[in-house]
């Protein structure tokens, strides 16, 4: 009996810790405190914890189970689905991060690299993606353009908008080469083209 409570109150200890941890690591990403790197980082404790709850839960829910009986019974079933609901992200993130294939070095893959290349994250409208793309893709920070941090959140109108204020800003002349990329927010699903400026099809 003693050891349900006990399985039950660590559990909800655990997943309580691991919320914390998670949500302080994503609060300093979302405010420029911390790169991605540096919170994702920081996400590896809080996924132990919350492993570590999901695990004290199971025991509780086993331990109920064979005893029949409901001793910790509130904190057992919130740990239960609580750690299983946190857990999900950062399982999913490591999965398709695995799974996807890899993004290339654009500068160093085709023999000319494009002259710019225009950005835009869906959700959420984020002025630090510019740098983040850069870092990413080893092009220089002054050639991405994006346009979250002055104009918000465009949804899908943003990656159009952020070539079409390119193409307005003169920086452009008669063949250079645009990278046009567009992501979603979990960063799994992206695509773009690229645009030649001054090209006309026949």
């Amino acid at each position: 009996m003693r050891f349900q409570l006990f399985a039950a109150r660590t559990a909800f200890a655990a997943l309580l810790l691991a919320v914390l941890a998670g949500a302080g690591a994503v609060a300093c990403v979302r405010l420029g405190l911390l790169t991605d790197k540096a919170g994702c980082t920081l996400m590896i404790p809080a996924t132990v914890l919350g492993l570590a709850a999901l695990a004290l839960a199971l025991l509780w829910l086993r331990s109920a189970l064979a005893r029949n009986a409901g001793e910790g019974k509130r904190l057992g079933l919130i740990t239960l689905f609580g750690s299983l609901a946190f857990l999900y992200s950062p399982i999913t993130y490591v999965y398709y991060g695995y799974r996807l294939l890899p993004i290339h070095d654009i500068t160093t893959a085709p023999e000319d690299p494009p002259q710019f290349m225009a950005l835009a994250k869906i959700h959420p409208a984020n002025g630090r993606m510019a740098e983040i793309a850069a870092d990413a893709l080893n092009v220089p920070s002054s050639r991405v353009i994006c346009e979250a941090s002055t104009l918000g959140n465009l949804g899908s109108a943003a990656i159009w908008v952020a070539l079409d204020r390119l193409r307005r800003s003169g920086k452009l002349v008669a063949g250079d080469r645009v990278m046009v990329l567009g992501a979603e927010a979990s960063k799994y699903m992206f695509g773009g083209f690229l645009y030649v400026h001054g090209d006309r099809l026949q």
